[in-house]
């Protein structure tokens, strides 16, 4: 007898383009910062760790996905780079 979870149906894998202008434009975004983050302006979690940066009076750069056309391709790229596509994503120098 299998489990509930082994009957779901299961999601096709996520065709990533690491070679995409978003992926470019991450790339770029962490190496021309010292503090990134990957963040949504709704979410609580994203609002507390970037309100203890600012406490900390840490500049980072901050990209907030909610609101761009190709946020579910940042998120992609962020999961295949990461191994998780939900933020916020950290990226530090």
């Amino acid at each position: 007898m299998g489990s509930v979870i082994s009957a779901l149906p299961r999601k096709p894998p996520i065709s990533v383009n690491m070679s995409s202008p978003q992926a470019d434009m991450i790339r770029e975004i962490i190496a021309n910062n010292k503090v990134v983050i990957f963040s949504k302006s709704y979410c609580p979690y994203c609002t507390m760790a970037k309100e203890q940066f600012r406490k900390l009076s840490v500049a980072a750069h901050v990209v907030e996905l909610d609101g761009r056309n190709d946020a579910d391709e940042i998120q992609n790229i962020l999961g295949e780079l990461t191994g998780g596509r939900t933020v916020s994503h950290f990226f530090f120098k």
